[in-house]
């Protein structure tokens, strides 16, 4: 499952900012499936939704998926601590983004008139 949640009118303007999840079945872990989502995803956003900004969130013990996120580009902003509990104990959550301007540096894509 890929989600981009678009929570950007606030009063009425349009703030250019995704948030961004992705749940990938067990059976079908380690096999790219994420990489492709986000980078999807990312596409989406940046060249055809004008964000400025695409953001997540990931629990500590997701160490594959942290290890995929900062590999694509995205940046730690900070960490909810002690915010999930699972197996018994509480994890960290971290909050990561990447920037439009990131994007555009890290992957080549320069802007194009047909992108919004």
């Amino acid at each position: 499952m890929l989600s981009i949640r678009d929570n950007n009118i606030e009063n009425g303007r349009f703030l250019r900012h995704a948030s961004l999840g992705i749940a990938i079945d067990r059976e079908h872990w380690g096999k790219g499936y994420g990489r492709e989502a986000v980078t999807w995803a990312l596409n989406w956003a940046f060249r055809r939704a004008a964000m400025h900004k695409v953001s997540l969130r990931v629990c500590g013990y997701n160490a594959d998926a942290i290890k995929l996120y900062e590999s694509m580009g995205f940046v730690l902003e900070g960490k909810l601590r002690d915010e999930v509990w699972h197996d018994g104990i509480f994890w960290d959550y971290y909050a990561y983004s990447l920037l439009e301007e990131e994007w555009r540096r890290l992957y080549g894509h320069e802007k194009k008139d047909e992108e919004v």
